[in-house]
């Protein structure tokens, strides 16, 4: 943004004849500083292979998803090793990871563009039996979306274990990935939301597979620990847990302060003290100091051409907070009042 030389009018009136009025403090905001936003689940779809297998598995786009938000598409198939999952140009890799002979589970990630298809495809080699889930989320920080991930192979059991992940941002979004050999029940993990849940029996439950996408949003920062979701019967499984990096919100920062306390006026320069930065102010045409303000002291304006100048450095938008004491009494006639203006024209 451009910057430029600004001249602050505290109080300026125009009218018939002059009245007075106290002006105590004035705050501006002109830069900004980062927060985090909240990262939210849009919607959720799945697709799946036939229960004898397939060479690809699909998934349309889940409802409401578009351009900016953030797909995780997951891909759980039968053949551990031996399968091979090839998604379609333009989807990322976050973790991989297999279990012997039984499964393996993929998960990538997409930044919506105008020019998507809509749809998720993978290559499975060779055909196997396979689900895929896509969850959109929204706030996601697109230039560097994941800020951590894991993966663990589990053995054959009832629990399928991701291992804990390490956000340096608060307000990150937990996801977590859990895919199974088998074509029996599947829970999330007690501390996440489930979000979708896809199942593809095969000729028998052993010969299925089962697919889970969980998620919470982690407020603090540093070790989350492992995230455990519980499949029936036993299997071998493939636990991914990630977090995702929400977008920083752009929050006002104090940059002046102006409390207008000083006990008197002379037109000299830097009178006017900034209390937290260094743009200190002239009073101009016998600005005075008056007892009146709302905490202390305060400016006191009674004629139209009296005024504060400053040299402070303005972004192209800022915002200003005052207190302002309005005259008691006013002359019959037309007035405004100008709480500040900048060199190139424009009151406030």
């Amino acid at each position: 943004m451009s910057l430029r030389s600004t001249r602050i009018l505290n109080i300026a009136r125009f009218w018939k004849r002059s009245v007075i009025a106290a002006f105590s403090l004035l705050l501006l905001f002109p830069l900004m500083a980062a927060a985090q936003s909240t990262i939210s689940r849009v919607a959720t779809s799945s697709g799946t292979t036939s229960s004898s297998g397939s060479a690809s598995v699909s998934a349309s786009y889940p409802t409401g998803t578009t351009t900016g938000d953030l797909i995780i598409a997951a891909v759980v198939a039968r053949g551990g090793s031996g399968t091979t999952i090839t998604p379609e140009t333009g989807w990322t890799l976050i973790r991989s990871g297999t279990r012997s002979s039984a499964g393996r589970m993929s998960v990538y990630y997409r930044v919506v563009t105008g020019s998507d298809t809509g749809t998720f495809r993978a290559s499975l080699s060779p055909s196997v039996v396979g689900a895929a889930a896509l969850t959109t989320y929204r706030g996601v920080d697109t230039a560097s979306p994941i800020l951590s991930s894991t993966v663990r192979a589990n053995s054959s059991s009832t629990t399928i274990r991701a291992d804990e992940v390490s956000p340096s941002v608060a307000n990150s979004m937990l996801v977590g990935v859990f895919g199974a050999a088998t074509g029996g029940d599947i829970t999330a993990p007690s501390a996440m939301t489930q979000a979708v849940e896809v199942l593809r029996s095969g000729s028998s439950t052993a010969a299925g597979a089962v697919l889970l996408i969980g998620d919470e949003v982690f407020s603090g920062t540093g070790a989350t620990n492992d995230r455990e979701a519980r499949v029936s019967p036993s299997a071998e499984s493939v636990g991914v847990l990630l977090a995702l990096r929400p977008t920083a919100r752009v929050l006002p920062t104090l940059t002046n302060e102006y409390r207008f306390d000083e006990c008197t006026y002379t037109d000299s320069a830097n009178e006017v003290r900034d209390s937290v930065g260094t743009a200190h102010g002239t009073p101009r045409n016998g600005v005075t100091s008056e007892p009146s303000g709302e905490v202390s002291r305060a400016a006191g304006f009674d004629k139209y051409d009296r005024w504060v100048s400053l040299s402070t450095r303005l972004q192209s938008t800022w915002s200003v907070s005052t207190w302002i004491k309005w005259p008691l009494s006013v002359d019959s006639g037309s007035q405004y009042h100008v709480l500040a203006a900048t060199d190139g024209g424009g009151d406030v």
